[in-house]
C-alpha cells in the first residue's frame, strides 16, 4: 500500500513537472514566432495584433484574450444540457483554474519578449520561425498530454465541441478561423 502511494505521488509530481516544462516550451515557441515577424499561431493572432497596434505588452494582451476565453467556457458550461450539477461544478472549477495559469503564462510571455531580441536577417527569421513551430508543437503536446489544466485556447475549443457536438478537429479549425478573422 505504501509503495502504491509513493508511486502515485511520483507520477503526479512527474505529470506536473512535464506540464510546467511543456508550458515553458510553449511560451518560448510563441515568443520566438513573434520575434521572427513572419506570422503567429491563429489563437494568439488577436492578442499579438492588439499589442502591435496599441503598444501594450504581448503577454498582457494574451492574458485578456485568455480571460475572455475562460468567460466563454464558463458560459458554455453553465448552459443547461447533458451535464449534471456536479459535472458542471467540476467544469467551472477547472475553467476558473485557467485564470491563474493564464496570468503566469502571460507574465512568462512578457519576460521572454523582453529578453529575446527580434531577428533582423531573413535567414535568421526563417530559422527562428521553424524553431518556434517545433517548440509550440512540443510544448502544446507536453502540456495537453498531462491532462491537468487546459490552456484557455484548448479549453474553449473543447467547450465549444462539447456543447455543439462538432468534432474536436473541426471545432479547432473554426475557432482558429474566427481568431484570424477577428485579427
Amino acid at each position: 500500500m505504501q509503495t502504491h502511494i509513493m508511486d502515485s505521488k511520483y507520477r503526479t509530481f512527474a505529470r506536473v513537472t512535464i506540464y510546467i516544462i511543456g508550458l515553458c516550451i510553449l511560451a518560448l515557441g510563441l515568443t520566438l514566432s513573434t520575434k521572427a515577424d513572419l506570422g503567429v499561431s491563429p489563437i494568439i493572432a488577436v492578442s499579438f495584433s492588439v499589442s502591435q497596434l496599441t503598444g501594450a505588452r504581448f503577454g498582457d494582451m494574451t492574458f485578456l484574450l485568455y480571460a475572455s476565453f475562460v468567460v466563454l467556457e464558463m458560459v458554455l458550461h453553465l448552459l443547461p444540457g447533458k451535464r449534471g450539477p456536479s459535472d458542471r461544478k467540476k467544469a467551472l472549477i477547472f475553467d476558473a483554474l485557467q485564470l491563474p495559469l493564464s496570468y503566469v503564462f502571460s507574465m512568462l510571455l512578457n519576460v521572454l519578449s523582453a529578453w529575446i531580441p527580434a531577428a533582423e536577417m531573413m535567414p535568421a527569421r526563417i530559422a527562428i520561425l521553424l524553431i518556434s513551430v517545433v517548440l509550440v508543437g512540443t510544448g502544446a503536446a507536453l502540456s495537453l498530454d498531462m491532462r491537468l489544466i487546459a490552456n484557455p485556447g484548448d479549453g474553449l475549443v473543447q467547450a465549444v465541441s462539447d456543447r455543439t457536438g462538432i468534432e474536436l478537429g473541426l471545432t479547432k479549425s473554426i475557432v482558429d478561423i474566427t481568431c484570424v478573422t477577428i485579427t
